[in-house]
Parts: structure tokens; C-alpha cells; sequence
């Protein structure tokens, strides 16, 4: 089943509706997928944590106010309720592995990402396309159910970034991650991701490779605090703490992220930046089954992880190019910002 591609423009409530209504039916199919998920992830039902809700949403509100309503806008058009649908995004801790690459090419700053996750969800993913008055422009990938953006996007700023799970103790009462993330492509200046990575009530923590305004740099980011790590001619990260300011808070992390790292980092060292070699990192199979390119293999607890999408972004030139599944096996389609 081919990515859909959602082109939105106007209000936040209308990109919201327009997402809704033409993703209803694979939204309502979710929904069934995570009510099974979120039982074996959490050891509860989503549609149980759907009543301990009402706390989030009021400090949710009080920080993006534009993105409820864009959430609203989405329960709408889909005729699905708005709790069922937010309570989508506060899972954002079962999340798993993935791997970023970032480089300085001939051709422009290049930006890549593998998006690892249950293989179930394999048809779960969405490219959109946003037009805004007086607002950045942008394109992204992410979740069917979540706010745009949620695993890579960019803007018409210079912004674009991708996301990676890292493990931090949670603050179960806190903002869920994707409305900072979706704040992401709406960003115009430096000082608009400062105030974003400021907020200290995050849900989770989170790790994002970016590359704004031909800068390289990853921040990395527990529920409360972040930390700033510069790249120049290239960058890489995966899913374990790099930064000596938040390691010791740092809960646990899988060998395979360690392994996934030092492999990027090896063949961005020793050969010429190129969307090429980003296509050859995404599919690399060394370590394998914990490649960077991931074959569906009982990763933990016998459950199937997979590359379910990869994506490879030309910061420079506006060019995304998006891969449905693992990179070594399907084609990338280019698109433009």
C-alpha cells in the first residue's frame, strides 16, 4: 500500500480536517492496531488511559493552542472522537529504534532517516504537504493518528529534522512530544527552537538530528532539560544518550543502537557525501538482524521490528525523497517542498 501524500492548507483546524477526512479510514483501522499495542506495551488499554486525559489536554492547550485545534480539526473530519485521537499521541514512549545521518555534499546538506518500527504499522505512515499564510511551508512524514511531521520533516525556513527515541524516566502528566515536533515546521528563526526545546514538561524525552540554515546539530532532550551536540562535515545519531550533561539521567539502552551508530559513523568518515552513499548507509546490513536496516527480527520480547520507511532529505535544494519500507529493497520517490 502506497504512503499517502496529503497536500493542506489554511487554518490549523483546516490542515486538521483535511488530514482527517481523507485519512479516515486507515485511521479508524489504527485505532484497532494500538488498542492491542498499547495493552501489551503499557499493560492498560488505550481507550482506559482515554479517561486520564483531561489534565494533559488543559496544559497542552495552554502551550499550543493552534495544534489542539488542528487535532480538533482531524477528529472532525474523520468523525472520530478527539480523546481517542489524542491519546494516540500519548504513547509517544513505546516508540523504538531508528537512525539519523546528516552531511555537507556537493549538491547541498543532506538529511537522512530510517523510521523503525512495529511492522503492523507498516501502512501507518503519511507524507504531508503545508501551506500557511505567513507561516512556513513545509513537508514531512510521520504517523497516521499524530499531528504532521512526527518522525522526519522540513520547512521553507532552512529547518529540517528528524526524531529518535531515546529513554529518559517519563512524566506520564506531561505534553505529549508530537506537539512540539509538529511546532517544528512552523519554525522561522533560531530563537523559535529554543523556546521549543526550553519547555520543561515534555512527556518523554526525545533525540532530534536537524540542520537549520546550513548548520549541522542534534539536540537531545529529557522530559525537563537538553543538551546541544554540533556536527560539522557530517553527524549521526541512533538511540542511546551521547551528550556527558544527560547521560547519568539516561534509563537504559540496547546494544544494537551502539552498533547502529559506529557502522554510520564509519562510512560517513570514509567516503563522499552524496545522496548515493545516504542510500547505502539506510540499507546497510552489517550486524544484522540490529542493522541499521532492520528485517523485521524479534528486536525485543519476540516482538517484529522492521524499517518501515526512509527518508532522505536535500535541505539545500527543497528535495525529500521518501522510501516506503526497508530502503534496500523499494525505491525512493522525490518530492519538493
Amino acid at each position: 500500500m502506497k504512503i499517502p501524500l496529503i497536500e493542506a492548507e489554511g487554518s490549523n483546524y483546516d490542515i486538521g480536517f483535511i488530514i482527517g477526512k481523507k485519512l479516515k479510514s486507515r485511521l479508524k483501522a489504527l485505532l484497532e492496531i494500538e488498542e492491542k499495542n498499547y495493552k501489551r506495551e503499557s499493560g492498560k488499554y488505550l481507550s482506559e488511559h482515554v479517561k486520564s486525559l483531561q489534565p494533559i489536554i488543559k496544559r497542552t492547550q495552554k502551550h499550543f493552542p493552534n495544534y489542539i485545534d488542528e487535532l480538533r480539526g482531524m477528529s472532525e473530519g474523520s468523525g472520530i472522537g478527539f480523546n481517542p485521537i489524542f491519546a494516540l499521541g500519548c504513547e509517544d514512549d513505546l516508540a523504538y529504534n531508528c537512525t539519523s545521518i546528516a552531511g555537507v555534499s556537493k549538491d547541498g546538506i543532506l538529511l537522512g532517516h530510517n523510521e523503525d518500527w512495529l511492522l503492523d504499522h507498516l501502512n501507518s505512515l503519511f507524507i504531508c504537504q503545508i501551506k500557511q499564510k505567513n507561516k512556513s511551508s513545509s513537508i514531512s512524514l510521520g504517523y497516521i493518528g499524530h499531528l504532521p511531521g512526527f518522525s522526519i520533516g522540513m520547512n521553507s525556513s532552512g529547518l529540517a529534522y528528524t526524531g529518535n527515541s531515546l529513554h529518559f524516566k517519563a512524566n506520564k502528566n506531561g505534553i505529549p512530544l508530537q506537539f512540539s515536533i509538529r511546532a517544528l515546521l512552523d519554525v522561522k528563526k533560531y530563537s523559535d527552537l529554543i523556546k521549543l526545546f526550553e519547555i520543561n514538561n515534555r512527556m518523554i524525552g526525545e533525540n532530534s538530528l536537524m540542520v537549520f540554515r546550513n548548520k549541522i546539530f542534534d539536540v537531545e532532550m529529557t522530559p525537563k532539560t537538553y543538551d546541544i551536540i554540533s556536527g560539522r562535515k557530517y553527524l549521526a545519531h541512533t538511540n542511546h544518550v551521547l551528550s556527558k550533561k544527560l547521560i547519568k539521567q539516561e534509563t537504559r539502552h540496547s546494544q544494537d543502537t551502539i552498533w547502529r551508530l559506529d557502522r554510520a559513523n564509519k562510512l560517513l568518515e570514509n567516503n563522499k557525501i552524496s545522496i548515493d552513499l545516504f542510500k547505502k548507509i539506510l540499507s546497510d546490513h552489517t550486524h544484522r538482524p540490529h542493522s541499521i536496516c532492520c528485517h523485521e527480527y524479534e528486536k525485543r520480547k519476540g516482538v517484529p521490528y522492521a524499517t518501515i520507511g526512509s527518508a532522505i532529505v536535500n535541505v539545500t535544494k527543497g528535495e525529500f525523497y521518501i522510501a516506503h519500507g526497508n530502503p534496500c529493497k523499494s525505491k525512493y520517490i522525490k518530492y519538493k517542498l
